[in-house]
Parts: C-alpha cells; sequence; structure tokens
C-alpha cells in the first residue's frame, strides 16, 4: 500500500463541543462510561484535549487537515472514518439507519465531488469505513459483522469488477439494520481487530476474528514476505491495532503500552521496521472502542469540492499565523 503525499486528512468535532458516552457498547468502555456519568464536562473537555493534541501533531508533520463542524452536535461525529471508505479511487459513502450517523455522511457528501461519490444501494448493503482496511497485495480486507453487512461486501463486489476484496469476519453479534446495543461484540470494526501497514506488515487481534478470517489475513501478509503483530489481551483492550498510517513512515497510535515503566514490545517491533511511531494519548475514545484510525479519514485533494478548497486554504492559513504567534496557541 503506498500513501500519496496528495491526501487531504477529514477530522471533526461535535457542534456543540462536546463528546460523550451515550450508553456502553462493549467491554472495553464500562470504566469510561462512569466516569463520563459522573463528570461529562470534564470527560469532554479531556477529549477535545487529546484530540486537538491529535491534529495539531498531524499538521506539525506537514499534512492537510481539513477539520468538519458536525453542527447537530452528535458525539459519534469525531469518528469520520466510520462516514466513508476510499476505493477505487472514488468515495463510498457509509450506509447506516441512524439519523445522527446519517447527518454526518450528509457532512462528507457537501464536501467531496459528486463524480467521485458511490453510494450502495441494496436494502441490506449496510457499511462503515472503520471496516474498510488498507489495501495490501492488491487485496482490500473488509470486515463485515456488527456494523457492515456481508451483503455490502458483495455489491461493494459488483460496484468495483476490478479490485479483489477479502471479507473479514468479526466475531460476535452481526449487525441486521436495526439499532440494538451490540452486547457481547468482539469489537465493533475490522480496525480495531486488525491493521494492515503501508509495507504491508499486519498487527491483528486474533480474539476478535473468526478463526479463517485472522487466518486468512496472515496468509495475506505473508504472502507479501512481510511481518506480523500478534496483539496481547492487554494491547487488544487497549485497541493497539487502531494504527493510523498517516504517511508512508508516519503511524499515528494510541499508547502502546499504558503500563507506567514497562517498555512496549509494539513499540520496539514498529521501530525496527522503520516506521515513526507518534503515540499520543486518546483514552476518552478508546473507551468509546475508537483510536486515532476511527478519528482521521483520507481523501485526495483532487476530490474535494470548490468549498471545501477554501476551508482547507483557510484553516491552513489560521494555523500557520497562530503557529507564529507564539507555543501557546489552539486551532482546531
Amino acid at each position: 500500500m503506498d500513501i500519496s503525499q496528495q491526501q487531504v486528512l477529514i477530522a471533526a468535532w461535535p457542534g456543540n463541543g462536546r463528546f460523550t458516552i451515550d450508553q456502553p457498547i462493549n467491554q472495553n468502555m464500562v470504566i469510561g462510561s462512569e466516569i463520563c456519568a459522573r463528570d461529562p464536562d470534564a470527560y469532554s473537555r479531556k477529549a477535545f484535549s487529546q484530540w486537538s493534541a491529535g491534529i495539531e501533531r498531524l499538521r506539525s508533520l506537514d499534512l492537510d487537515v481539513l477539520v468538519l463542524e458536525a453542527e447537530y452536535g452528535a458525539s459519534d461525529a469525531a469518528f469520520k472514518r466510520d462516514n466513508f471508505a476510499c476505493i477505487g479511487g472514488k468515495i463510498v459513502l457509509a450506509k447506516h439507519p441512524s439519523s445522527t450517523r446519517r447527518e454526518e455522511i450528509e457532512d462528507i457528501r457537501r464536501i467531496i465531488r459528486s463524480d467521485y461519490i458511490v453510494e450502495l444501494q441494496g436494502k441490506d448493503s449496510y457499511l462503515e469505513g472503520g471496516d474498510v482496511l488498507a489495501k495490501t497485495n492488491g487485496v482490500i480486507p473488509i470486515g463485515w459483522g456488527p456494523r457492515t453487512t456481508y451483503a455490502a461486501v458483495e455489491e461493494l463486489r459488483r460496484l468495483f469488477p476490478n479490485e479483489r476484496f477479502l471479507p473479514l469476519t468479526i466475531k460476535g453479534p452481526h449487525f441486521h439494520g436495526d439499532e440494538t446495543v451490540l452486547a457481547g461484540a468482539k469489537c465493533i470494526h475490522a480496525d480495531t481487530a486488525a491493521c494492515f501497514l503501508p509495507y504491508g506488515d499486519l498487527v491483528v487481534r486474533r480474539a476478535a476474528l473468526a478463526y479463517r478470517s485472522w487466518k486468512a489475513a496472515e496468509r495475506l501478509a505473508t504472502r507479501g514476505g512481510r511481518n506480523i503483530y500478534r496483539l496481547s489481551a492487554k494491547e487488544a483492550k487497549d485497541l493497539a491495532s487502531n494504527i493510523n498510517a498517516v504517511t508512508n513512515g508516519d503511524l499515528l497510535a494510541v499508547p502502546l503500552n499504558s503500563d507506567p515503566g514497562k517498555e512496549s514490545q509494539l513499540r520496539d517491533w514498529l521501530l525496527k521496521l522503520g516506521y515513526n511511531v507518534h503515540e499520543l494519548e486518546c483514552g476518552n475514545f478508546v473507551y468509546s472502542d475508537g483510536g486515532w484510525h476511527c478519528l482521521v479519514n483520507k481523501v485526495g485533494h483532487e476530490m474535494l469540492t470548490p468549498e471545501a478548497q477554501a476551508m482547507l486554504v483557510a484553516q491552513r492559513s489560521e494555523w500557520q499565523t497562530a503557529r507564529q504567534s507564539g507555543p501557546n496557541y489552539a486551532v482546531a
């Protein structure tokens, strides 16, 4: 997988300025839910601080970041990976029955030129971008389970006949178009179960995928002569697989070992492979079963509408001006 330098990273923050947890999704959210219930404002402020630090780090790497404001204020709005996937040079919009999620998708529609947009039409075709993993060795791995249906995988095969897809089955309850709480799901999206890195290396959480699926993912990595890192239970709980390859060599990741004073085997493994690892606190999002891969998505510059291009230029200028004014600045 080669990441073009001509890309724009898409991020967002809820328009009401708050990030909260509405209800538990899985066991990883329990602690965060309790903290959020005790002091939602403090929880939201900490989440914004973590998110802002990530945006700042991306811009300091000389990357273009377009920040959207979700005017409807849904807490889910921060997770832009969910809203679309880039496949075959097109933007495939997510499909989900939730009204707030549909509003998020409309935000994406407003910034992407219509000739780049593809929409799923099948009655049972539901898709979220977090299930579409990086193209590796000519194959696009795509998870199906809690948020994406197998019908969506089949429709993508029809829409993109020149692409090869590898369906990966996520363990736990599978989504059938309702909005029930997904209690018991091992993970919500494939990007918290596996990550294919730019050179084809694989970080995998075996317990979150069906046996044949993690075996197939590992075969895809070894086919290209690359390396595999199998997460421990502790690393999996901390969403260590939720890594965002923002350039071919730069990885934005959650802290890869949350135990003070202990070294991270995963960090050492990534460094030995030649990656630059940028670890930034993301705990308030991990409680929502999301990490840095979930928070930032990618599009090509040429895909943006003229209005979105103008927004990007204005935000870049504002950030550069703030940066020149001194060290104590924060521009979303």
